[in-house]
């Protein structure tokens, strides 16, 4: 069975590393990228300065850091990608995170495995972990860190997987929503027929992140991987979105149902200075 591995940029190559993914902002010093051989570059999943600086591989803020880190990994839209590409190399081999730190214990690549396996085991194959965990006996952690499930009171077996999880007493830990950043509302929230009544319930219910990827990529002409940038999400969460958007619109417009543009999991952009760049809707509005 593969794993995900950690190892020191600067020991030896091994067959056994498999896939090799560089964790560090800066190149390492005195390497050159002949001797490293690595295949993926990440660092855009690194601890932010301010978080780095506070931590500076110290034990007594370890703790701390922990926390800080994968509060950070659970915002940050490229860590979507980064557990898709390590669960799909997993298929093939081994996966070796590569670090410069020399403390081996305590550093951002320790915290960044916890948080990898973390999200390959509990939130890309749920259903199936939890139905496993109905024959452990005793409290299952991963890394010592994450409690998952209690001891069961009574096996059963030929039950749904959420009965499951609520007879045992499963313990969720849900990630912090990732909010998606949207420019402005829209100017309108309400379409449909001419001759709809106000009060019809018939309708469908766009939010408007949905809208804000329409924007984005039908109007403004962004690509799929620059919304998703604009958004501050992955671009495969973009495309569920921009997908979900384009079949709301189909719906309206084909069964002449009410469209309506309201709530959603989504924060507006500060529209400080220049705004937040090309297709900042906010900025062309004060202009």
């Amino acid at each position: 069975m593969y794993s995900i591995r950690l190892k020191r940029v600067y020991d030896e190559v091994s067959e056994d590393d498999g896939f090799r993914i560089l964790v560090d902002r800066l190149w390492p010093r005195g390497i050159s990228k002949e001797r490293i051989k690595i295949d993926k570059g990440a660092k855009e999943i690194t601890p932010t300065t301010a978080l780095r600086k506070t931590f500076s591989h110290n034990e007594a803020t370890m703790e701390q850091f922990k926390a800080g880190y994968l509060f950070e990994l659970d915002n940050n839209g490229a860590a979507d990608e980064f557990v898709d590409l390590i669960r799909s190399q997993l298929k093939e081999g081994n996966v070796t995170l590569l670090y410069a730190a020399k403390n081996p214990i305590y550093n951002h690549a320790v915290v960044l495995r916890i948080g990898s396996k973390r999200d390959c085991m509990v939130r890309l194959m749920p259903c199936l972990y939890f139905c496993l965990l109905t024959f452990v006996g005793k409290m299952c952690t991963i890394e010592n860190e994450y409690d998952i499930c209690q001891k069961p009171q009574a096996p059963v077996i030929f039950d749904s997987c959420e009965n499951k999880m609520m007879r045992r007493g499963v313990k969720f830990m849900p990630r912090p929503v990732k909010w998606r950043r949207v420019c402005c509302l829209p100017e309108s929230s309400r379409f449909g027929p001419l001759d709809s009544h106000a009060d019809s319930r018939d309708f469908v219910n766009m939010t408007v992140d949905e809208y804000e990827t329409i924007r984005l990529i039908d109007l403004e002409g962004f690509t799929q991987e620059e919304c998703a940038n604009k958004m501050g999400v992955g671009r495969t969460t973009v495309q569920g979105i921009y997908s979900e958007a384009r079949k709301k619109i189909a719906e309206s417009l084909v069964n002449g149902k009410v469209l309506l543009i309201e709530g959603g999991e989504y924060r507006l952009c500060e529209g400080m200075g220049n705004g937040c760049g090309r297709g900042c809707h906010r900025h062309r509005r004060r202009q």
